[in-house]
């Protein structure tokens, strides 16, 4: 998301507490100046300056993430939500939410 942000010409923060996401994965953002990394769990309150768009992709991604980590996956699900809602709210900024895939599964055609 952010590279695609990036080369669209958009200046991005990005937000990450680190529980299951690495720096590796934006090592190369890092030297680029319209890109700005922030340590920080999105389930509190923060003031981000002003933003066009919040994008809230906030949570552990597998099962064996969910269950180390069951109580973080539930409160960035819903704390971090609302924080971010408030953010977009605040900024008169557009809001997009994506799950992870583990939320559902594919099914054959019949099945249910």
């Amino acid at each position: 998301m952010c590279d695609g942000l990036l080369g669209e010409g958009y200046a991005v923060v990005a937000a990450d507490n680190l529980l299951t996401g690495r720096l590796a994965n934006i090592e190369h953002l890092r030297n680029d100046s319209r890109f700005e990394f922030v340590e920080k769990d999105v389930c509190y309150p923060a003031d981000w300056g002003t933003l066009d768009y919040v994008f809230h992709f906030a949570s552990p991604a597998s099962p064996v993430d969910y269950a180390a980590h069951g109580i973080a996956t539930l409160r960035v699900g819903s704390y971090g939500t609302f924080e971010a809602l408030e953010t977009a709210r605040r900024c008169g900024a557009k809001f997009m939410m994506a799950s992870t895939s583990e939320c559902y599964r594919p099914r054959r055609i019949g099945e249910m």
